[in-house]
């Protein structure tokens, strides 16, 4: 049994933007806080600005990545997860190991049209056998229990900075309005992945282009005329 303490703590905040301001940012993805600083747009600087002082200096690495959403739309799929996690041989993500231990990203959302859930308090999750798809068995026993009402859950403010780590559950929310959102993350802990893969003309990193959004049904009605689209849910 997986034993974890989940939420987070508000450790700063930026201000509200408009949405044509959100609109412009281009996505980033691994660079270092000085880049981001230095070459960002309003939003992205303002979030590294707002950085606790502990941070300033530290070898970080930002990510910020830009959704249009209509309503009922999600940001990059839907799942429960725990940031920080190792893998396991199957690849499914191994929560009773990782290789930083402690909370070391900070994340914040501009735009209010979705505002990523986190579970608040004790979750006990069991340890599936090798094979299984342990992430998906892991979201669907957090749904049922919130659900159930014996886990509760919380909505990060809009323009918060929340500091996580292993074993926070969060999952990004279906929008409620149509809208733009940009998700910042900051990490002290350096994912392989995180590293650019090439270089501009000026030295800069590539943009972060992608924009990936999935779709959950608001009613009972469109859950019945979404079902044969369904597919795996992943988290982005």
């Amino acid at each position: 049994m997986h034993n974890h303490q989940s939420g987070f703590e508000v450790v700063g905040r930026i201000p509200r933007f408009q949405q044509e301001v959100i609109r412009a940012e281009v996505g980033l993805w691994g660079v270092t806080g000085d880049w981001a600083r230095a070459h960002g747009g309003p939003v992205v600087r303002a979030f590294v600005e707002a950085l606790p002082a502990s941070w300033q200096g530290q070898d970080y690495r930002v990510r910020c990545k830009l959704n249009w959403l209509k309503r009922g739309w999600v940001p990059g799929g839907s799942l429960f997860h725990s940031d920080m996690a190792g893998r396991r041989s199957d690849g499914e993500l191994e929560h009773a190991v990782t290789p930083l231990p402690g909370k070391h990203t900070i994340g914040c959302v501009a735009g209010d049209c979705s505002l990523t859930l986190f579970v608040t308090g004790p979750v006990a999750l069991p340890e599936y056998p090798l094979g299984q798809p342990q992430g998906l068995l892991y979201d669907a026993t957090i749904r049922d229990r919130l659900a159930a009402g014996t886990l509760e859950a919380r909505r990060i403010e809009e323009g918060a900075l929340i500091l996580f780590g292993l074993g926070d559950f969060h999952d990004a929310q279906p929008a409620a309005a149509d809208g733009w959102r940009l998700f910042l993350r900051a990490t002290l802990h350096h994912d392989p992945g995180d590293a650019p893969t090439s270089a501009d003309p000026q030295g800069g990193p590539p943009p972060w282009m992608q924009m990936r959004s999935g779709y959950e049904p608001q009613s009972a009605v469109a859950e019945r005329l979404f079902a044969p689209y369904r597919s795996q849910r992943r988290h982005g």
